[in-house]
């Protein structure tokens, strides 16, 4: 669907973000065309009205609105930033109804939002890693979404260029219940689908990254 609300949106993303080693308003971590990809990805490949979850909130959580989900949650513990958001789509006639902001850090919002969709046996179909970019807080997200992210789902990865990420970047290249589909703003986003039917990993045994750095970080064995 192709709306002047939408074209507009790509055309030039509001400056939803301050943030002070920059010292001026900006757009976040993705361009317009990448928002675009973005949003023709998920229409493509998640069906109608398709359940998201994301860590992080911004100009991503604007392009999932204009794919009409059936249900967006957004997790982020800044509600200035909601409150921005909200404001952009009231002017531009954006639908926001099926927003539910989640002002938490991620840590405490995924564990009892994973034992609800368990217990009910309901899946999302597109997460989104973008939230703290900090160690454990990225493995935390990725933890949970992929608990309740569906099979064939969409997993969007965010910032590999730092080291905690790409760390997880690098985990799912490797796994075989991953396949990388898509790469996003000069390869600094990657977008995964997920292959397993399973809600959690194997234990390290089935991991090929940490077998295979386990074998490489292996102190030398002492001559008999």
């Amino acid at each position: 669907m192709t709306t002047p609300a939408i074209e507009v949106f790509f055309a030039d993303p509001p400056l939803l973000h301050y943030w002070p080693n920059q010292k001026q308003w900006n757009t976040g971590g993705f361009s317009g065309p990448s928002l675009r990809e973005l949003h023709a990805l998920v229409l493509r490949e998640a069906g109608e009205r398709p359940r998201i979850c994301e860590t992080g909130a911004g100009n991503t959580t604007i392009a999932m609105l204009l794919a009409q989900p059936a249900e967006l949650v957004s997790i982020a513990p800044r509600q200035d930033l909601f409150d921005r958001i909200l404001a952009y789509c009231d002017s531009r006639g954006i639908s926001t109804t099926s927003l539910t902001p989640c002002i938490e850090r991620s840590e405490v919002a995924l564990p009892p939002l994973a034992a609800r969709e368990i217990a009910a046996d309901t899946w999302f179909d597109v997460g989104i890693i973008d939230g703290g970019h900090g160690w454990p807080t990225v493995f935390v997200d990725f933890c949970y979404l992929h608990a309740i992210l569906r099979p064939r789902g969409l997993l969007l990865v965010d910032d590999i260029q730092l080291h905690s990420v790409g760390e997880l970047a690098r985990f799912l290249q490797e796994d075989p219940g991953f396949e990388l589909v898509q790469t996003l703003e000069g390869g600094k986003a990657l977008v995964f689908r997920k292959l397993r039917e399973q809600r959690f990993l194997p234990d390290f045994g089935g991991q090929p990254y940490i077998q295979r750095m386990s074998r490489r970080d292996a102190p030398p064995r002492a001559e008999a």
